[in-house]
């Protein structure tokens, strides 16, 4: 799970390694010189925290706004409404590069669509 945070966040333009992941849970007083630390953190602790919420709930709406809001607390873009939707388009790497939308809220709407599917 750690390797997949790791791999993962750098999409996002995250740089951790294992190792200051490591360091970072036996001493948490580091994040605040390493925020990519505690970004690639967050990301353990929500997927941990969404296996043990599935035990109670499906996977829905509500679930997904938990973990993005576990995600997004303390670190960059934690006021950039956490836990909700992209309304307007995103780029992730360069601008103009292949893989580049979301843009006027789709997710949210796939996200709503397999919600009542799910639970027909």
């Amino acid at each position: 799970m750690r390797r997949e945070a790791e791999l993962s966040s750098r999409i996002e333009g995250t740089y951790a390694n294992q190792e200051e992941l490591v360091l970072f849970e036996l001493d948490r007083q580091t994040a605040a010189d390493k925020p990519d630390v505690r970004e690639l953190w967050n990301y353990v602790a929500a997927f941990e925290y969404g296996l043990k919420r599935l035990q109670d709930i499906p996977v829905c709406l509500r679930l997904i706004r938990e973990l993005h809001g576990k995600l997004m607390k303390g670190v960059r873009g934690h006021d950039r409404r956490p836990g909700e939707f992209r309304t307007c388009q995103t780029y992730i790497g360069r601008k103009g590069e292949p893989f580049t939308k979301d843009g006027n809220g789709r997710i949210g709407r796939h996200i709503r669509s397999y919600n009542c599917m799910a639970s027909n």
